[in-house]
């Protein structure tokens, strides 16, 4: 049977389409939680990220921690652990690759296995898999509508190989059984534009169309940060 997913992993893993990574990331963190049972969810964030795709996580019982990269684009582990020692143990870790560029995740794996914490890989500028990406992570995301001409989708994509060793089937039983939408709460239908996300399809091929006529509306969003980072 032919399946697109092929395209962002070799067979390996189960694979899950969604609308926005936002949503990924929503559904690991109340994975994450599950097995947490306890205690507020900490997020390592480097500190060069969408705003955008955190909404969500800023609606739900989480604590994002910002920390800093590079100037070769790799995490800042030494701040990072500094940050481990004034926040908190982290339960989730996103390591991003910039550009489509495959950033080393050796150190990040490292890092996850020292501390328990789940790595997500974050491919959202790679339209699909290719050498150094999707290989270490126990959970890597994909966004192709940041790269095609189309309103939604996005990939989630979860592995048994990453640094925690995943059980597989229960990932796929949860998803199967659609338990993960729990986390798409009265709450969060209201706080996150509820209207605008059920007809998000329409708002952009409208939005197409008035580009084709030069007509532009610059939105300014704003932004708040959850966490300081360390600063040199």
């Amino acid at each position: 049977k032919y399946k697109l997913s092929k395209y962002f992993h070799q067979g390996e893993g189960l694979s899950f389409w969604l609308s926005r990574s936002a949503w990924s990331l929503a559904i690991i963190t109340n994975e994450r939680r599950k097995v947490k049972t306890q205690g507020i969810i900490n997020i390592l964030v480097p500190d060069y990220f969408c705003n955008e795709s955190l909404n969500i996580l800023r609606l739900i019982d989480c604590k994002i921690i910002f920390y800093p990269i590079l100037e070769n684009l790799e995490p800042d582990y030494t701040k990072i652990n500094s940050l481990v020692n004034d926040k908190g143990i982290p339960d989730l870790f996103i390591h991003v690759h910039y550009f489509g560029i495959p950033i080393s995740t050796s150190k990040s794996v490292e890092f996850c296995k020292k501390h328990g914490a789940w790595l997500i890989e974050d491919a959202a500028h790679v339209l699909k898999q290719i050498k150094g990406i999707g290989e270490a992570g126990d959970f890597v995301l994909y966004s192709p509508h940041k790269l095609l001409p189309i309103p939604n989708g996005a990939l989630l994509i979860t592995r048994a190989n990453g640094p925690s060793s995943l059980n597989l089937n229960l990932f796929e039983k949860e998803f199967s059984n659609k338990k993960f939408e729990n986390i798409y709460t009265n709450n969060i239908k209201n706080k996150y534009n509820y209207f605008k996300h059920q007809f998000s399809n329409y708002f952009w091929i409208l939005k197409q169309v008035l580009q084709n006529f030069r007509i532009r509306n610059n939105v300014t969003y704003d932004f708040k940060q959850t966490e300081i980072t360390i600063s040199n």
